[in-house]
């Protein structure tokens, strides 16, 4: 689909899309690539719209789990113990290879500081380095102050989540929460918990079965 749009324009392929999926491309701008890209891409492999998949997942989840969801966060309390991670994190980032990696990713002709992959927390910063525009030390520092600006979005937009119900600095001390809030019900494997997790954003559901 790339190869396809750089010859005919995103529009031409939004159009496309519309023909074939209409309820997909209805809520996809015509010059939003990305989307465009993988709505296409899942005709393709599936031979069926993206919008039917959005139809299996249209009622609520805790109607389809037949439960009641806690939603639940992992939010840290402290932000200079925040903080410290972070500058550690990137420290060991370097120390595992990372400005080597990107190195790589430089020396391939395929890939710029534009590709959409570049956009992650770090590789930026390493490259920039790599170009000459600051030394060692500074690339670190960049690092270091991008990865708490991207902490300090998912925090924000996790407190802002519509019925987050239980938050906690960290997994151990999550569960007696979670068990507080699902009204001191107990937590085991026999009650067969549903998790589904939102990965970087640190946040995930947690399924009580209804009594």
């Amino acid at each position: 689909a790339a190869a396809e749009a750089e010859a005919k324009g995103w529009p031409e392929l939004h159009r496309a899309l519309a023909e074939r999926d209409p309820a997909a491309a209805a809520g996809i701008h015509p010059r939003n690539g990305r989307r465009i890209q993988r709505a296409l891409e899942v005709l393709e492999a599936t031979g069926r719209p993206m919008s039917s998949q959005w139809a299996k997942t249209a009622r609520p989840a805790a109607e389809r789990l037949d439960c009641r969801l806690v939603q639940t966060a992992i939010l840290p309390e402290r932000r200079d113990i925040l903080h410290s991670r972070i500058e550690k994190r990137a420290e060991a980032m370097i120390q595992r290879g990372f400005v080597e990696e990107v190195r790589r990713l430089r020396d391939d002709a395929a890939i710029d500081l534009d590709t959409p992959a570049m956009r992650a927390v770090g590789y930026r910063q390493v490259w920039r380095f790599l170009d000459g525009a600051y030394d060692h030390a500074e690339m670190l520092t960049r690092l270091q102050a991008a990865t708490r600006q991207v902490a300090k979005r998912q925090i924000t937009w996790l407190r802002r989540w519509p019925g987050l119900a239980v938050t906690a600095p960290d997994v151990d001390s999550m569960l007696p929460r979670i068990q507080d809030a699902a009204g001191s019900k107990k937590i085991s494997p026999s009650n067969k918990i549903a998790l589904s997790s939102f990965g970087r954003k640190s946040s995930s559901h947690i399924s009580v079965p209804r009594s």
